[in-house]
């Protein structure tokens, strides 16, 4: 049986439910009244958590594909959009993909919510914000989703090194070095983006995709990576967020 955690830190924006004075007509599901955007839930003040709406539809909705689960597909799908001035939301972007069936899931149920988000308010006034939603999808019973990251992060580490050792192998020619090199940093990347597939946002990890592009001569992404490394290490404070995690018990399989 699945189940949704909502976790809420640091002045994360929370949601809630308020009333909607026109009701949007929608044929598949029930969705929550309005999703609130721009209210702070301080931590020190709150001794339960409540489920968000989001959460709570989201735990009803979303599906953990069983072929998913029976191959090992887990990790933390990260969806960015923009919620509109009257409650839609546009332009939604899989920033941190795991595999298409599952950011297929999270982008289906995302666009069910458009036009019931409450806008964000500054000065009295409605308007856009940036929202980002996580959804980690978690197969029970298995290594958690840190222990396998940090296992591909190991690996990725050791391949970077083996690049280096063969660039500076002077019994080998120049054209087979680079080559052997370049390979060894491909595996580094493969597995360092595998580690990010489950832990979207350490900095590590970015870090060192970042040196893998930069070993392999791709200095356009070597600099998206460093520029998102930048972003995950000073955070927008006024940036809102939400988690949901979606699991699938080992037994089921």
């Amino acid at each position: 049986m699945k189940k949704v955690l909502s976790l809420v830190a640091f002045g994360i924006m929370a949601l809630g439910l308020i009333a909607q004075n026109n009701t949007k007509s929608i044929d598949e599901g029930d969705l929550p009244a309005r999703l609130k955007t721009n209210e702070i839930q301080r931590l020190e003040e709150v001794t339960v958590l409540p489920q968000s709406p989001l959460c709570c539809f989201m735990q009803k909705e979303i599906e953990y594909p069983e072929q998913c689960a029976v191959i090992g597909e887990e990790g933390q799908v990260v969806v960015q959009f923009i919620i509109e001035t009257d409650g839609e939301i546009r332009d939604l972007k899989v920033i941190n993909p795991v595999s298409k069936l599952l950011d297929d899931q999270v982008v289906y149920c995302l666009k069910k919510t458009s036009g019931l988000w409450a806008p964000a308010i500054e000065h009295g006034q409605a308007i856009e914000s940036v929202h980002k939603l996580y959804v980690t999808f978690d197969i029970e019973g298995n290594k958690s989703l840190g222990e396998l990251s940090a296992e591909h992060y190991k690996n990725g580490i050791q391949y970077i090194v083996k690049g280096d050792e063969i660039r500076t192998d002077y019994f080998l020619a120049e054209d087979k070095k680079l080559k052997k090199a370049d390979r060894q940093y491909r595996y580094a990347l493969n597995h360092f983006n595998e580690a990010k597939k489950l832990q979207a946002e350490e900095a590590a990890i970015i870090f060192w995709q970042s040196k893998a592009f930069e070993r392999l001569g791709d200095l356009s992404m070597m600099k998206d990576k460093l520029d998102e490394y930048l972003s995950v290490l000073i955070p927008d404070e006024f940036e809102n967020k939400d988690y949901v995690c979606i699991s699938y018990p080992l037994d089921k399989k």
